[in-house]
C-alpha cells in the first residue's frame, strides 16, 4: 500500500500534528495530486468522525428534543444550534477577539516606529524592537485569522449537513396534510438554498459584537492622537454608516423572505414542468410555461437585486468609509490645531480608521447581511421541522382475533383540503372574476361508516364508482387520511402498492427487494405472481436492467407490476393494493389475480390482500366491498368458494423456465450494460476565458466596461487623496492653506462617488447576467429532446436551477466584486510600498512568482473539488425528490431508517469535496498571509535601516497600506480562487443554455400552415428508439390509417404501444422509415406544427399547480362557457364547481379517475386532426368508461378526427374501425375487429377471449 493510499484511508485532520493543523499542511498530498492531474472522488480521504453527517444530525436532534418547550418560538432553532455547537461558537468568539487585538496593535506599533524614525537618536534598539513586534503581530494575525475562519466555516458546514439530514428525517415523518400545505418547491428549496445560509452566517455571528468593541478601542486610541472631539467625528462617520447598514439589515431580512417565496414558486413550477415534460411537449405548452417561469424568475431577480443593492451600499461603505472619515476628521483637525499636520499622528490614525473600516465595513456589514438571511432560513426550517407528524400503522390497536389482520368498525376517513399555495394563483393568467380567482376552496372528502374485516388467507376487493373513496380507505389505513371516528385495528407490518406506481433509482431487482435480502425461490415466486417473467426476459439485462427516474423506460403496466412485486416480496402480512390491474391487459389481469390467489394460498393462510379495482375480480376474492358514490358501503359480499389455482404457477406450464431465464444467478457483465442514466457532464482544467466573456456579454458589455473604468478611477482617486495627505503633512511652511483641505476633500468625494456607483452598477450587471443565464438554460432544457430527461434525473436538472443558480445569484457577485475591488487596493498598496522603499521592488518579482505559483498550484485542485461539489449534490437532491414522491410507500413498508441511512451516505459523499475545498482554501490563504506578513516585516526593517534615506510621510503611508495588505491580499487571491470555483456553476448553466441538442424538426420552417390537411396517417417501415445508445423499441411498422378512423391499439404491456404514440408525436428517434400525416411527411414539416395537430391524453394524467382554468387553457384562448362545457362533457361538473378552484401540484386534490377525466376535458378543447388516448379511462369504473367512450364518439370536437385508443379493456375498442396489435415491438396484426376475430389463432382473438373470461 502506497503512502498516498494510507493517507486516504486515514482522517488527516485527526492524525496530523499540531503544526500541520496550524499550517493546514495535512491537505498537501491532495493538492499535489490535483496539481499533477484532475482530481476524482477516489482521491479524497475520509472525514474525521466528528465531521460525519450522522454526528451532526445526532447533535442537532438531541438539542431539538431538549428545546421542545420552545415550540412555536421564533428563536427555537437558534437555541438548537447554540446548544449543539456551543464549543465551536465560544472558540469562534475567542478567535474573533484575538484577530481584532492583533489588527489594532499594528497601527499603534507603527506610531512608535514613525516617532523613532523622526527622532534624532542613534540607538537602533528601540526601532528594531518595535519592528519585530510589528512583524510578530502581523504573523500572529495570519495564524489567528485562519483558525477563526476554519472553526466558523466548519461549524457552518456541520450545521448544513446536520440540518439537511434533519429535514430529510422530518420529511419521512410528516403527515399528509403537512406535505399538502407545503409546496414541493419550498421543501426542495430548504435543502438546496436555505441551508447554504449557514456557510456564511456562522462566520459572522461574533462580528456584530466584536465590531462594537473594536469601535470603542479605536476611538480611545484616536482620542490620544487627535483629541476626544475630533476622534468622535471620525468614528462617528463610520458609526453612522454602520447605523444605516443596521437599518438596511432589517430590510434585507424582509427581502430574503420575499426572495425565498419567489424562489420556492420558481423551483416548484420548474420542477413540475420538467417532471411532466412529455405532456408539455405533446400539448405544445412550452411557451406558456417558459413565460411563466421567466416571470417568476423576474420577480425573484427583482427581490435579489434589491438585496444586492443593499450589499452594494455596504461595499461602497467599505471602500469609501475610511476616506470620508479621514477627510472630515483631518480637515477639522487642521483648522482647530494651529500647527502643521504630523506624520506620526496622521498615518497611525489612518491605519486605525482602516482597521475600523474593515471591522465595520466588512465584518459588521457581513454580519448585518448574513445573520438576517440565516434568521429567515432558521424560521423556514423550524416551521417545517415543527410541522404535524403523521402517525404510523403500528399506532393502531391489534385485533383481538389473531386470524384477523384488519378490522374496521364504523370507521370514517376524510381529507381536509385547504387553499394551500394560494399565493400562486395570481401567477396564472385567466379570465373571469378576479375576486372569484382569489377564493380559497375548502372541501372535505369523506368515506364513512365503514365496517368490514380482512382475515388471514383472504383477498378482499374494494369496488365502486369514480371518487367514491376507494383509495381513501387505503390511505386511511396507512394513516395518511384523517381517521375521524370508529374503531380500526390491524396487525402490522403492511405493504402498499400505490395507484401511481412509485419507482426508485436502481435495477428492477433493487426496486422489488427494497432493501430486503435476496431469496431466489421467494423472488422467482414473486416474479411469477406479478406476471413479470416475460417482461424481464425482453429487457436487455433482465432484472438487472437499470430503471430510470419514475420508471421512464418501463411501460405503465410494467411499473405497476414492479410495484406489485415489491409488495408481494415484502415481509408484510397485509397487502394494500391500489388498483394495480388498471394498467394491464385482460390476460395479464387474470394472471395477476391467479398469482395473488396463489401467494395467499402458499402463505398457509397467513397473508391477506386488500385490492382496490375496477376489474371484475370477485371470483378470485373471498370478500367484495362495494361503495356508493357518497363513500358509504353499498354491500359486502362473501364468496365462500373463490377460484383456486395451482400452487406451482399461476399460469402457463413453462412459466418457471421463463422466470429462470429472466432472473440470472449472476449480474450481467457491466461492460456490456448500457447505462440509462448518463454520467453528469463535468469539465476539467481551468475555466475557459469564453465562460467569463459570455457571462460579461449576458450582463451587458457596455456596463461591464463602465464598471471596470469606475474601479480604476475610484482607486486612483483614493491613492491621490492619500498622497496629497502626505504632501499636506510634509508642508511645514503653510499647512493651513485652503488648497490642502479642499483638494483632499474633493479627491475623497470623488473616490466615494466612484466606489458607490461601481458597486451598484456591478450588482445590477451580475443579476442581469444570471437572469439571462437562467432564461437561456430553461428555454434550452424545455426545448431539448425527451431523451435528455430519461438520461438525467430530475434532481440533477433541478440542481442547476436551484443550487447552481443560487451560487451565481448570492455568492459569485460578492466574491467577484471583492476580487476586483481588493485587486485594485492591493495593486495600489504595492505601488506605494515600492515608491516609498524602492529596495523592496527587487523582491517584488520573487514575491509575485510565489504568488502566481501558489495560486496556480492550489486552484488546480480547488476548481476540480468545486466541480465535484456541484456533481455530488445532484444525487442528494435526486434522492430527496424521489423520497418526497414515494413517502407514502416508504412509511407503509416502514423503511424510514433504511432510506435515511442511504440519504446520509449520499450526504457524506457530498460533504467530502466541499470539506477538502474549504481546507485547500485555508492552505492557500494562510501562505498568502505569510507572504504579506513578510512584506510588512521587510518594510519595517528597511524603514529602520534606511531611516535617513526614506521620506517619513511616504514610508508611513506605505506601512499603512502594507499592514492592510496582511488580510486584504490573501483575501483577494482567495476570493479570485472562489470566483473561478463559483464560475463552474456559470459553466454548468451555460452548458444547459448552449449545448443541449434541439429536437429534430424543431428548426424547420412552415411550408404549409394548413398541414396536415386531414387525419390520414401512413406508416412506412418505421423503427424508433429513445436514444442512440439504447435498443430499438419499435421495429419496421407499416400501416395506413384513413382520416376519421377510430383505431384500437392493443398488446401486452411493454409491447410498444406507448412508443408508437410517442413516434407519432415525434418524442423519440426515428431510426428509419417515414410517417406521413395528411399529404406530407412529418420529416419535412416543423415539429411544433405536427404536435399542434395531435391531441394526446397520457396514461398518467398530469395537472399543475394553479387554477382549473389555467390547467385547461394555459394560452387563455377559450371562454368560460367553453371550459365549463368540456368539464360537463367529461363528467366533472359535479366535482369542479368553479374555474378558479385551486389545483394542487400533481392534482392530488382530485381522485385518479377525475384526473384522467380532466385530461379528456383538455382534449375536447383542442380540435385536432389526431387524438391519441393512452389508457385514459383505466382508473374509472366500467359505467363511467362507457359514458366517456360515447362522448368521444359523438362530441363535436372529435368529429372527423382520427382517434387512436390504447386500452386494456377490449370492450373499449371493440367497435373500432381498425385494430393495431403490437407484440415485442412489432406490429403483428392490423385489420378490422371482425377480420381479426375470424382468425382464432391470432393475438387479438386471444386477447378478446381472455377478456371474455375475465
Amino acid at each position: 500500500m502506497t503512502d498516498m493510499e494510507k493517507w486516504k484511508k486515514t482522517a488527516p485532520r485527526e492524525t496530523g500534528s499540531c503544526v500541520s493543523k496550524i499550517t493546514y499542511s495535512y491537505v498537501s498530498p491532495l493538492l499535489s495530486t490535483g496539481y499533477e492531474r484532475p482530481l476524482t472522488e477516489n482521491d479524497l480521504p475520509k472525514l474525521a468522525k466528528n465531521d460525519k453527517a450522522k454526528t451532526q444530525y445526532n447533535k442537532i436532534k438531541k438539542a431539538w428534543k431538549a428545546t421542545s418547550n420552545m415550540k412555536g418560538s421564533r428563536w427555537r432553532y437558534w437555541k438548537v444550534l447554540y446548544e449543539a455547537f456551543f464549543t465551536e461558537f465560544i472558540m469562534a468568539g475567542v478567535w474573533s477577539v484575538g484577530e481584532s487585538t492583533t489588527m489594532i496593535s499594528q497601527p499603534v506599533l507603527l506610531a512608535y516606529i514613525i516617532t523613532w524614525i523622526k527622532s534624532d537618536t542613534d540607538d537602533y534598539t528601540e526601532g528594531i524592537v518595535f519592528s519585530i513586534a510589528l512583524a510578530l503581530a502581523s504573523f500572529l494575525q495570519a495564524i489567528i485569522h485562519h483558525q477563526l475562519y476554519y472553526h466558523t466555516m466548519r461549524a457552518g458546514w456541520c450545521i448544513r449537513m446536520g440540518t439537511t439530514s434533519m429535514l430529510h428525517q422530518k420529511l419521512l415523518r410528516t403527515s399528509y396534510n403537512s406535505r399538502r400545505e407545503t409546496e414541493p418547491g419550498k421543501i426542495f428549496s430548504l435543502i438546496s438554498t436555505d441551508v447554504l445560509r449557514y456557510d456564511q452566517g456562522t462566520i459572522s455571528l461574533h462580528f456584530s459584537w466584536v465590531s462594537i468593541i473594536d469601535m470603542i478601542v479605536v476611538y480611545v486610541l484616536l482620542s490620544l492622537k487627535v483629541g476626544w472631539g475630533i476622534a468622535a467625528i471620525g468614528v462617528g462617520v463610520l458609526a453612522l454608516c454602520s447605523a444605516v447598514q443596521f437599518v438596511n439589515s432589517k430590510r434585507l431580512s424582509q427581502l430574503r423572505q420575499k426572495t425565498a417565496v419567489a424562489t420556492d414558486a420558481r423551483v416548484n413550477i420548474t420542477s413540475q414542468s420538467f417532471s411532466n415534460v412529455l405532456t408539455i411537449k405533446a400539448s405544445t405548452w412550452e411557451k406558456p410555461f417558459t413565460d411563466l417561469v421567466h416571470n417568476l424568475r423576474s420577480t425573484e431577480a427583482k427581490c435579489i437585486l434589491k438585496s444586492q443593492f443593499i450589499k452594494a451600499f455596504n461595499q461602497g461603505v467599505y471602500f469609501s468609509g475610511s476616506i470620508i472619515a479621514a477627510a472630515i476628521m483631518f480637515t477639522i483637525y487642521s483648522q482647530v490645531q494651529d500647527k502643521a499636520m504630523e506624520v506620526d499622528v496622521v498615518y497611525p490614525c489612518i491605519g486605525l480608521l482602516q482597521v475600523l473600516r474593515h471591522s465595520l465595513g466588512k465584518k459588521l456589514s457581513r454580519a448585518l447581511e448574513t445573520i438576517p438571511e440565516m434568521d429567515v432560513s432558521n424560521q423556514r426550517i423550524q416551521q417545517f421541522l415543527e410541522a404535524e407528524e403523521g402517525k404510523t400503522v403500528s399506532d393502531f390497536g391489534t385485533p383481538s382475533d389473531p386470524d384477523t389482520l384488519l378490522e374496521l368498525n364504523g370507521v370514517s376517513f376524510s381529507w381536509s383540503i385547504k387553499g394551500s399555495g394560494s399565493h400562486l394563483v395570481n401567477l396564472f393568467p385567466g379570465k373571469g372574476d378576479g375576486k372569484e380567482q382569489q377564493q380559497q376552496h375548502q372541501r372535505k372528502l369523506t368515506v364513512s361508516n365503514l365496517t368490514f374485516s380482512a382475515k388471514k388467507g383472504q383477498i378482499l376487493a374494494i369496488q365502486g364508482p369514480v371518487a367514491s373513496g376507494k383509495s381513501t380507505i387505503l390511505s386511511g389505513i396507512l394513516r395518511e387520511a384523517s381517521h375521524d371516528e370508529g374503531s380500526l385495528k390491524l396487525q402490522a407490518p403492511v405493504a402498499y402498492c400505490s395507484q401511481n406506481a412509485w419507482i426508485t433509482f436502481g435495477t428492477v431487482r433493487d426496486n422489488i427487494l427494497f432493501g430486503l435480502p435476496f431469496d431466489k425461490e421467494r423472488y422467482e415466486t414473486t416474479i411469477q405472481a406479478a406476471a413479470l417473467a416475460a417482461d424481464l426476459k425482453q429487457l436487455q439485462n433482465g432484472d438487472q436492467t437499470e430503471i430510470g427516474e419514475r420508471g421512464v423506460n418501463l411501460s405503465g403496466g410494467q411499473k405497476a407490476r414492479v410495484s406489485l412485486a415489491r409488495a408481494l416480496y415484502s415481509d408484510a402480512k397485509l397487502l394494500l393494493l391500489d388498483d394495480p390491474l388498471s394498467a394491464v391487459d385482460p390476460h395479464v389481469c387474470t394472471h395477476i389475480l391467479k398469482g395473488l390467489r396463489s401467494v395467499v394460498d402458499k402463505s398457509h393462510n397467513d397473508v391477506a390482500v386488500i385490492l382496490v379495482t375496477h376489474q371484475q375480480a370477485s371470483e378470485y376474492c373471498d370478500v367484495t366491498v362495494t361503495l356508493n358514490e357518497d363513500g358509504t358501503i353499498s354491500s359486502v359480499c362473501d364468496n365462500p368458494d373463490p377460484v383456486r389455482t395451482n400452487t406451482n404457477a399461476p399460469d402457463e406450464d413453462d412459466e418457471e423456465d421463463v422466470v429462470a431465464a429472466a432472473v440470472p444467478d449472476k449480474a450481467p457483465d457491466s461492460t456490456k450494460k448500457v447505462a440509462l442514466i448518463e454520467a453528469e457532464d463535468r469539465n476539467t482544467g481551468v475555466v475557459e476565458l469564453s465562460t467569463y466573456t459570455k457571462y460579461a456579454e449576458a450582463g451587458g458589455v457596455f456596463l461591464t466596461i463602465i464598471v471596470a473604468l469606475f474601479l480604476i478611477a475610484g482607486q486612483a482617486c483614493m491613492m491621490l487623496a492619500d498622497y496629497w495627505l502626505s504632501k499636506w503633512a510634509e508642508d511645514e511652511s503653510d499647512p493651513n492653506h485652503y488648497k490642502y483641505p479642499v483638494t483632499y476633500a474633493s479627491l475623497c468625494a470623488a473616490a466615494a462617488f466612484f466606489g458607490m456607483t461601481r458597486a451598484y452598477l456591478f450588482f445590477f450587471v451580475t443579476i442581469r447576467a444570471n437572469t439571462t443565464l437562467h432564461d437561456a438554460a430553461y428555454n434550452s432544457v424545455i426545448s431539448t429532446k425527451l431523451a435528455f430527461f430519461t438520461a438525467n434525473p430530475l434532481g440533477r436538472i433541478l440542481n442547476r436551477f436551484s443550487a447552481d443558480l443560487g451560487q451565481t445569484d448570492e455568492l459569485l457577485p460578492v466574491a467577484m466584486f471583492d476580487t476586483l475591488q481588493m485587486g485594485c487596493l492591493v495593486l495600489g498598496s504595492m505601488t506605494l510600498v515600492i515608491i516609498a522603499v524602492y529596495y523592496i521592488g527587487a523582491a517584488l518579482p520573487f514575491l509575485v512568482g510565489i504568488l502566481w505559483y501558489l495560486r496556480r498550484y492550489a486552484t488546480a485542485s480547488l476548481r476540480e473539488l468545486k466541480r465535484m461539489d456541484g456533481i455530488t449534490k445532484s444525487p442528494v437532491y435526486t434522492c430527496f425528490a424521489a423520497n418526497l414522491a414515494g413517502i407514502t410507500s416508504i412509511k407503509a413498508y416502514q423503511r424510514e431508517d433504511a432510506v435515511q441511512h442511504k440519504f446520509e451516505g449520499l450526504l457524506e459523499k457530498m460533504a467530502l469535496p466541499w470539506y477538502w475545498w474549504f481546507i485547500g482554501n485555508r492552505w492557500l490563504g494562510f501562505r498568502l498571509d505569510l507572504m504579506c506578513a513578510t512584506v510588512v516585516t521587510l518594510l519595517a526593517l528597511f524603514g529602520v535601516a534606511l531611516r535617513n534615506e526614506v521620506s517619513s510621510s511616504l514610508y508611513a503611508l506605505a506601512m499603512t497600506y502594507a499592514m492592510s495588505l496582511s488580510e486584504m491580499f490573501q483575501f483577494m487571491v482567495r476570493q479570485s480562487s472562489l470566483v473561478e470555483t463559483f464560475m463552474t456553476s456559470v459553466e454548468r448553466l451555460q452548458y444547459y443554455g448552449n449545448q443541449l441538442p434541439v429536437e429534430e424538426g424543431s428548426l424547420l420552417k412552415t411550408k404549409n400552415k394548413h398541414w396536415p390537411e386531414n387525419g390520414n396517417v401512413s406508416l412506412t417501415d418505421i423503427s424508433v428508439r429513445y436514444r442512440s445508445d439504447l435498443p430499438v423499441v419499435l421495429k419496421n411498422v407499416s400501416a395506413t390509417i384513413p382520416s376519421g378512423s377510430r383505431v384500437g391499439v392493443v398488446g401486452r404491456t411493454g409491447s410498444g404501444k406507448s412508443s408508437f404514440f410517442q413516434a407519432l408525436l415525434g418524442m423519440n428517434e426515428l431510426v428509419n422509415g417515414d410517417i406521413v400525416m395528411g399529404a406530407d411527411s412529418v420529416l419535412k414539416n416543423p415539429l411544433m406544427q405536427r404536435r399542434k395537430a395531435v391531441t394526446f391524453i397520457p396514461q398518467e394524467p398530469v395537472l399543475f399547480t394553479g387554477t382549473v382554468r389555467y390547467n385547461l387553457d394555459p394560452f387563455n384562448k377559450y371562454t368560460d362557457a367553453d371550459l365549463k362545457g368540456v368539464l360537463k362533457a367529461a363528467q366533472l361538473s359535479d366535482e369542479i364547481k368553479s374555474l378558479s378552484m385551486k389545483i394542487e401540484a400533481g392534482g392530488v386534490n382530485l381522485s385518479m379517475g377525475h384526473r384522467q377525466l380532466f385530461s379528456l376535458a383538455r382534449a375536447m378543447l383542442k380540435k385536432s386532426k389526431l387524438l391519441l388516448i393512452d389508457e385514459a379511462t383505466a382508473n374509472v369504473d366500467f359505467a363511467t368508461d362507457a359514458v366517456i367512450q360515447e362522448k368521444i364518439r359523438t362530441h363535436p370536437a372529435f368529429r372527423g378526427t382520427t382517434i387512436f385508443t390504447i386500452a386494456h379493456r377490449i370492450d373499449t375498442i371493440s367497435d373500432s374501425d381498425l385494430i393495431m396489435v403490437f407484440d415485442n415491438s412489432l406490429l403483428v396484426e392490423c385489420d378490422s375487429p371482425a377480420a381479426l376475430l375470424a382468425n382464432p389463432d391470432g393475438v387479438y382473438a386471444g386477447l378478446h377471449a381472455a377478456s371474455l373470461q375475465s
